[in-house]
């Protein structure tokens, strides 16, 4: 008798045990927030060991005036090239950045990304225009042109150059950062901001800035905000988060001889495509310098 009461008081615990499962799984299923809760702590790992980022700072002097040649800097540029690390060993961004005596007026404007997303999301109608008065609104306005180089030699030797003339203050922005070895691919990122993406004057000095600091690559600018809230190139909203790009001494020229219909498209420092005379040869060669940029970086060309 014994051996039976013991038996059917272990099949009553199983069966409260089974019951106690399916009402945890059922409170899960109607608590999303708990079963995400449950996840993430099943997925966190214990204290993961944090790796520096190498950033160069620059503070004091004013912020729009030129800064000496300085040989702990150099020497500081010629140990940190993006080519000396990887993002395998934990190192995504080397960075250099300026920064004035007068930390009130630097935090300002202190950018509310949270927010930004939460009017992002409760957003009906996504375009330029909303996007526009959210970065407003929220002072979540910097930007940055970017270029690209291969690992080794062109992406060292850019980033020389970008590093130099940002903390000399020849190039006007306040910081940039390259991106170290992928194991994805050998391409770079050479990230260089400024402080407000809707001031096209601020935007396009950069530019000048840049070009004039002798860097003849494609550029591409792009506003953070879009990359903070998950807006890509290919968006549901069909937004392009490329806001401009340049190229410079791209010349595409007809072969029609000059007497009869010549045509010139001169694309100097990324500025408007100039027409000689009226002529479909002038959209015909504009529609082929389009595509080719198109096919060789993505997007649509803007003649900035």
């Amino acid at each position: 008798m014994e051996t039976k009461d013991k038996s059917r008081k272990g099949k009553d615990v199983e069966k409260l045990g089974s019951k106690r499962k399916r009402k945890d799984k059922l409170q899960d299923m109607e608590d999303p927030e708990k079963k995400i809760l449950k996840i993430e702590k099943q997925i966190t790992k214990p204290n993961q060991k944090r790796v520096t980022q190498p950033e160069y700072v620059h503070v004091g002097l004013p912020l729009n005036g030129e800064v000496e040649d300085d040989s702990s800097f150099n020497e500081w540029v010629e140990n940190h090239l993006p080519s000396y690390y990887f993002k395998s060993n934990g190192i995504h961004w080397i960075s250099v950045v300026r920064r004035s005596n007068d930390a009130e007026n630097e935090t300002r404007n202190i950018p509310d990304i949270f927010g930004l997303q939460s009017a992002f999301e409760d957003t009906k109608v996504v375009n330029t225009q909303t996007l526009r008065k959210l970065a407003k609104t929220h002072s979540f306005t910097s930007g940055k042109w970017m270029l690209f180089g291969k690992t080794g030699y062109e992406i060292n030797r850019l980033w020389g150059i970008v590093a130099n003339a940002v903390i000399r203050g020849t190039i006007p922005s306040l910081s940039a950062k390259v991106s170290a070895v992928s194991e994805e691919n050998d391409n770079h990122v050479i990230c260089i901001y400024n402080d407000n993406f809707l001031n096209d004057e601020e935007v396009f000095a950069l530019k000048d800035g840049i070009r004039n600091s002798m860097i003849n690559q494609p550029l591409k600018y792009k506003a953070d905000m879009f990359t903070h809230l998950g807006i890509y190139r290919t968006n549901k909203w069909g937004i392009d988060p490329v806001l401009y790009r340049a190229i410079l001494n791209l010349v595409v020229t007809s072969r029609t001889p000059r007497k009869d219909n010549s045509y010139n498209i001169d694309l100097l420092g990324g500025e408007r495509p100039r027409k000689t005379r009226k002529d479909n040869s002038f959209r015909n060669a504009l529609e082929k310098t389009e595509n080719s940029f198109r096919k060789t970086h993505g997007g649509l060309l803007t003649y900035v």
